[in-house]
């Protein structure tokens, strides 16, 4: 008996061990897999590439080791691609993909932007997830540097920048470097005025187009007002037609959120998003809308109040009006009519 609990004792312990090397999509990243981006590309590839198999990127199987090391810009143009593929989130462009979650491919995609490769730094300036970005940022921030004074013109790559820790005369620098309309790159440095201009412009906004445009700005500052008014604007009732469609803005915001808090469950899966409401059940939607209620109030203390009646993300138009003629029936170009409520 002594001796079964003592081996399972010990099992427990090398299982343990194990674990830091932390092939886990969630929580603090291990130095481990950190220090992974002072490693050629090439050379991650080979000793991860069960791993990176793992997560669904099965094409690393069929590369050469001989031609990794030196041809590694083709390879991850294809694990890049192959990402792209697995993680969209409803369609392929950036606004609908989801975040990088797992910290070896991350690790792998800075070490392809520090030798040299600078689709990899627009991937991570697109699709990284802000605490990835920061525990890397001793790699990326000399990097995304350089590419700031040679280009000394507008580019995604200060959202890598401004996820860094900066000197005092680094902020100084980037406040004058950057363009007065780029208001959530001087909300990052910290400039409460630009952060309160995109709020105001969110909330002026009365088109559905240009309140979404605003809320992804919202959401790139990921300040806890910013993303207040994300959560608080999860109650709003606005929507747009698109065709024989209508679209609640409250779809974008949960897609935003997902990007602010990629380890939230609630988010990373959201049910009945990409079809119309009336194609899933109705128990479904109400233990999801329950969540969501009870998320925003243990979180930020907002009642959302959701209730069967106003919680939509997607529904067809005759749903809303018996007496609509479908789109296909009336055969006139009216696909993009962009109605829109404005939030109470």
């Amino acid at each position: 008996m002594i001796k079964t609990i003592i081996l399972i004792a010990i099992l427990i312990f090398f299982k343990n061990s194990f674990a830091t090397e932390a092939e886990e999509p969630f929580g603090p990243i291990h130095p481990d897999i950190i220090s992974l981006a002072e490693m050629h590309p090439g050379e991650i590839v080979i000793k991860k590439r069960d791993h990176l198999m793992s997560i669904g990127l099965t094409n690393v199987a069929e590369w050469e080791e001989s031609s990794l090391t030196s041809n590694f810009q083709h390879h991850l143009d294809g694990l890049l691609r192959a990402h792209r593929f697995i993680n969209r989130g409803g369609g392929p462009n950036r606004r609908t993909m989801r975040p990088i979650q797992d910290p070896v491919f991350f690790a792998l995609i800075t070490a392809a932007a520090v030798h040299g490769y600078e689709g990899a730094l627009r991937y991570i300036s697109n699709f990284g997830r802000s605490d990835h970005i920061y525990a890397f940022c001793d790699y990326l921030k000399p990097k995304t540097l350089r590419v700031l004074e040679s280009t000394k013109t507008h580019s995604p790559y200060p959202s890598i920048y401004l996820r860094c820790d900066l000197s005092n005369e680094e902020i100084d620098s980037l406040r004058i470097f950057f363009d007065k309309r780029d208001l959530e790159f001087h909300a990052l440095l910290g400039d409460t005025s630009a952060e309160q201009s995109l709020i105001d412009s969110f909330y002026n906004a009365e088109t559905y187009l240009r309140k979404r445009m605003w809320a992804m700005r919202l959401g790139f500052v990921e300040t806890e007002n910013t993303i207040r008014v994300l959560v608080e604007t999860i109650a709003c009732s606005t929507h747009s037609q698109f065709g024989d469609v209508v679209i609640y803005l409250r779809r974008e915001i949960l897609r935003i959120l997902s990007r602010v808090f990629p380890d939230e469950p609630l988010f990373q899966k959201v049910p009945f998003r990409e079809r119309s409401d009336r194609f899933y059940p109705k128990e479904e939607r109400m233990e999801y809308m329950e969540k969501l209620n009870q998320w925003a109030y243990d979180n930020f203390k907002i009642e959302l109040n959701l209730t069967e009646e106003n919680f939509h993300l997607r529904r067809s138009t005759m749903e809303i009006d018996p007496d609509y003629v479908p789109y296909y029936i009336r055969q006139t170009n009216q696909y993009h009519r962009n109605k829109s409520t404005k939030c109470e």
